[in-house]
């Protein structure tokens, strides 16, 4: 892919790098000002349940769900999350939560070159 610059083109930050680092200051900043004028509180979804649940929607009843076994709990199935619908249901339901919120989840990614296991890239 090439990256295309418009004429006369220059960072004004120096490098991509500090472009970037500025880039997620004001996405962090943006949040957390939204966060504190709404008195949103930020909580973190999950990625993958166990089968078996209930957590996980079950899509259209064609589709299937991305699965894997857990070495650590003796090859027990989890499913990673498609929808947080369900999951915010469910959390929106318990009477200690009286606070709204917003939600985030990392992701999830196999390294390149593994054919196994997929494993979490979150961000600091």
């Amino acid at each position: 892919m090439t990256l295309i610059k418009p004429a006369g083109y220059r960072n004004l930050l120096g490098s991509t790098e500090n472009t970037e680092k500025a880039i997620k200051h004001v996405k962090d900043m943006f949040q957390e000002n939204l966060s504190a004028q709404l008195a949103l509180l930020r909580v973190t979804a999950p990625m993958v349940v166990l089968t078996g649940t209930g957590i996980n929607d079950d899509l259209n009843g064609i589709e299937r769900p991305v699965a894997f076994p857990i070495k650590d709990m003796d090859e027990r199935r989890a499913e990673v999350v498609h929808s947080l619908a369900k999951w915010k249901r469910l959390t929106s339901r318990n009477p200690r939560r009286r606070q709204p919120y917003r939600c985030w989840r990392g992701r999830l990614q196999r390294p390149s070159g593994d054919a196994g296991r997929p494993w979490c890239n979150r961000r600091p």
